[in-house]
């Protein structure tokens, strides 16, 4: 039984990070880099590896270069990186960085 709950908990986290991710899309349109760095990071706290967290992270480093947080956003970008190694928003994030 326990087993049965637990692929549906884990699809309600992603649920709920996909929520979050939408959130700092939204900031992050909005120039609000802080607010979008925020619900990415809330994002990476429900589901840190999740199936889109490669996302969050290469997320959470663009709104990061726009704050001029450059040595952060290699953190993410190589986070990124490492959990999908074919993404190519997180390459170019680094190397904006």
């Amino acid at each position: 039984q326990q087993l049965q709950s637990s692929p549906q908990h884990n699809q309600l986290d992603v649920e709920q990070a996909e929520k979050a991710k939408q959130t700092g899309n939204s900031y992050m349109s909005q120039k609000n880099y802080p607010k979008a760095v925020d619900s990415y990071t809330t994002a990476l706290k429900i589901c840190p590896d999740g199936p889109h967290s490669h996302v969050y992270f290469s997320n959470r480093a663009a709104a990061l270069l726009s704050m001029k947080r450059f040595d952060e956003a290699i953190s993410d970008s190589e986070r990124s990186l490492a959990l999908k190694p074919d993404y190519g928003k997180a390459y170019s994030r680094l190397g904006l960085a």
